[in-house]
């Protein structure tokens, strides 16, 4: 057996014995039916929010289970049970709420989400899934897992349960002002973890990658007691209609409102759970994505095995919008596992054909529903599979005519070559033809009518959700924030230390690349047969996808590079590894693995050293850590109140909601700085941006100022200075041009307050400082790394000469 192996294994539901899984089954039915008599009895219950969530693992899993035992899936694994039971009881929630909400359009029934009849609908659903079960699994006798305990897991499984709790401790005693000390051991803890690598003797890394991952998004997403972000708020006010009202206006144009992560799966898991919209989104949706760290571990496990799946899950979970985008995109976090059951059903063997397709559809479908940016990314992977598929079958076959082995005429062997490409996509793929044609139906029709179609058009008003039209592409001006990721490259953040991040993400990503082609290269000699085609394939469209980010204009603007950095190390880290094999093998006189490359990867500690040293690193400068241990100015909102980001403290949001209301607001409008207008979409009220040059139409205003705004007396403004679109000053340089003319209308005593700006005309600004610089230490990186590349690939080639000479 393969050392690799974990040595302890338990029981997923899915393999549990049929009455023992029926019995908990019965249980959740009947506490989803007690919990909610109770809510309509009494309008207050101690502990309501408690017991929520203590019921959510319940509600979402064990539809999960039970659709794997009806579909006779077993003996898969704990870790991948769990996932697929997480994915497939998500999507049930949502196609139910989805089936209730037909009923406000085609019946009497005005208001479908109600507490009775969503509780009296998922427990008729759940009794009937039971039952089915009790049918079609009836004969599934459970196999005996092994369940002995070392010491090092003990150790192991602590230090994963701990975590989280000190977290949790940490930013409830923080606050939005607060002592930030405890926030920061536990970073530094979850810094070290790479270490562990070099653990021989810890085999059970699952428990710790959960820990790790829902750690990570709770150190930031808990900082406030509200939302804090940017597109969170949309979503909220998306999901919080919904609920309120009782039903989806599914034709509503509004951009949030096309995803069911929001109209349906909020509303029935607020009535199922009790749990708020704003703790959903907070904190329940935050668990559930937490899961995501854990797919990808044990999709590169399966490929690679157990010790390069954690580096790849660390890369993952490490880049920083794993934690500080993700928090803010509560429709992607849902997308996301959608995604992850996309990925994983295409690669895992250990269930059938059918049912594997099934579940890459499931997965595509519920792309579509949860998130229409992922949707239209998940386009692209999906056609440049199946495109690359048939590229990769056509390179095979004309390797087979030029080394002779098919003699056919040229006209033979290109209809046999299509034929048997056919012939493949329709006995053999999973991702194969038909399901691109399907999925790209399904996102057809369902942009097509909800939000009344607006979404369809997404890609021709872009700069209408991500930037201002002036000066776009569409005037014949090319400006550097088209190309976000090379700006992101390109800007300089302070100082050489700051500077060091971004380098590290690019260096991630080209030690991908480098693996992704080496894998190429080198497939027919990696002997491993758990290396599939369609992971290397994978890998291969996300590299691609990095590349465009660079060097496409408006490719990576369109969705945020950021995002597109994300979703990429989800397809693509699992190759770092492989990079750093790829590197190491230049300097090695002799190759000491063979051509038992996966099998040796495992344990090579040169390779596991330097990759273990390298997410260290990556860890510390992605989250800031490295900046609050020398004392500096930290880009973590977690670590140093004093940054700017779109967080709010109570007072925040009790200024907010007071300005939100139209009697008191009356007829002025209002305006805002950048990095606070989120927070009035929560509430629904509109606003301006904060300008930063003010003409007379900038006066007779209400200003809305955060106690962020108060304290440190700095402002983001929205300012055209060449590529920049804001800029960053004291407030007292905007307000100087009113000679700092303003009258308190409402406050909350020294936190959030609103200023009224009266009538005047002002002495505008000259055109304001730009938000970032820029600097060209970045052209001499990357063309140094392009150099450093073709030398080594020109050594490679060489070395390998000489040593086939030698031979």
């Amino acid at each position: 057996m393969d050392e690799e192996k974990e040595r302890v294994s338990f029981s997923f539901l899915n393999d549990w014995p049929v009455r023992r899984f029926q019995i908990i089954g019965l249980a959740t039915i009947v506490a989803v039916l007690l919990f909610a008599s109770a809510r309509s009895m009494f309008e207050v219950l101690p502990f309501t929010n408690y017991l929520g969530f203590a019921l959510l693992p319940l509600i979402v899993l064990v539809p999960g289970a039970a659709i794997l035992r009806v579909l006779r899936i077993h003996d898969i694994g704990f870790s991948k049970a769990t996932f697929y039971s997480l994915a497939l009881g998500i999507m049930l929630i949502m196609v139910m709420g989805g089936g209730l909400n037909v009923l406000h359009y085609t019946s009497s029934i005005q208001s479908p989400f109600s507490l009775p009849l969503i509780c009296t609908t998922y427990s008729a659903i759940l009794a009937i899934l039971l039952m089915a079960v009790g049918s079609r699994d009836s004969d599934y006798s459970p196999t005996r897992q092994s369940a002995s305990m070392s010491i090092e897991l003990l150790l192991t499984m602590a230090f994963a349960v701990l975590l989280p709790f000190v977290v949790v401790t940490g930013t409830t005693l923080a606050g939005y002002w607060g002592d930030r000390s405890i926030i920061y051991y536990a970073l530094v803890a979850i810094c070290a973890a790479p270490l562990i690598v070099f653990a021989k003797n810890t085999k059970s890394y699952e428990i710790l990658i959960l820990s790790l991952s829902l750690s990570l998004l709770l150190h930031r997403g808990l900082m406030t007691n509200y939302l804090m972000g940017y597109d969170v708020f949309s979503e909220y006010y998306t999901a919080y209609t919904s609920t309120a009202n009782g039903f989806w206006d599914v034709f509503r144009p509004f951009g949030a409102n096309t995803a069911m992560s929001m109209t349906t799966l909020a509303p029935m898991l607020t009535n199922l759970t009790s749990i708020q919209t704003i703790e959903l989104l907070k904190i329940a949706f935050p668990i559930l994505f937490s899961f995501a760290g854990l797919a990808v571990y044990k999709i590169v496990e399966g490929q690679l095995g157990s010790r390069p799946a954690l580096v790849a899950t660390m890369i993952f979970i490490g880049y920083q919008a794993f934690y500080a985008l993700m928090v803010q995109l509560t429709k992607q976090q849902m997308a996301e596992i959608f995604l992850l059951l996309f990925f994983m059903s295409a690669l895992d063997t250990s269930i059938i054909r059918r049912y594997r397709r099934a579940f890459v559809v499931v997965g595509l479908f519920g792309i579509v529903v949860s998130h229409y940016a992922l949707a239209y990314i998940a386009i692209g992977l999906v056609v440049g599979f199946v495109a690359l598929n048939a590229l990769w079958h056509l390179v095979v076959k004309i390797k087979e005519k030029y080394l002779g082995l098919d003699t056919r005429p040229l006209h033979k062997w290109f209809i046999g070559t299509v034929w048997s490409w056919l012939r493949e996509q329709r006995r053999a793929q999973i991702i194969s033809l038909d399901i691109a044609i399907i999925f790209l139906a399904i996102f057809y029709i369902w942009f097509s009518v909800t939000a009344s179609g607006m979404m369809l058009q997404y890609g021709e008003n872009v700069d209408r959700y991500v930037g201002p039209t002036t000066g776009s592409s569409g005037s014949g001006q090319f400006l550097l924030y088209q190309m976000d990721a090379l700006e992101f490259l390109l800007i300089d953040y302070g100082n050489v230390l700051h500077n060091v991040e971004k380098y590290l993400v690019v260096l991630a990503q080209a030690i991908c690349v480098i693996g992704v082609i080496y894998a190429i290269r080198r497939f027919g000699s990696l002997n491993s047969p758990t290396v599939g085609r369609e992971f290397v394939l994978f890998g291969a469209l996300a590299a691609m996808i990095i590349v465009g980010c660079y060097t496409i204009p408006r490719l990576s603007y369109s969705f945020y590079f950021a995002r597109f950095f994300h979703v990429t190390f989800l397809l693509i880290s699992g190759f770092f590894p492989l990079g750093i094999y790829a590197l190491v093998k230049i300097f090695r006189r002799t190759n000491p693995h063979g051509l038992d490359v996966v099998k040796h990867l495992r344990k090579d500690r040169v390779v596991l050293g330097i990759c273990s040293m390298f997410l260290i690193l990556f860890l510390l400068f992605n989250s800031g850590t490295i900046y609050h241990a020398i004392g500096g100015y930290s880009n973590s909102f977690a670590l140093d109140p004093g940054t700017s980001w779109s967080t709010y403290s109570d007072s925040d949001v009790m200024t907010g909601k007071w300005l939100a209301v139209s009697e008191h607001r009356g007829n002025y409008a209002a305006t805002v700085d950048w990095h606070r207008f989120p927070l009035f979409g929560g509430v629904g009220a509109p606003v301006d941006h904060l300008q930063y040059q003010w003409t007379q139409n900038q006066t007779d205003k209400l200003m809305y100022l955060s106690s962020w705004n108060v304290q440190m007396g700095w402002g983001v403004s929205s300012n055209r200075n060449g590529s920049s679109l804001q800029s960053y000053t004291p407030l007292s340089d905007i307000l100087s041009q009113v000679d700092n003319r303003t009258e308190v209308v409402f406050s909350t005593g020294g936190g959030a307050k609103v200023v009224y700006i009266p009538s005047m005309e002002p002495e505008t600004n000259p055109v304001g400082p730009p938000f970032s610089t820029y600097e060209e230490t970045p052209i001499y990186v990357l063309s140094g790394l392009a150099l450093a590349t073709t030398a080594a690939g020109i050594i490679s080639i060489i070395s390998r000469g000489r040593r086939r000479k030698s031979i």
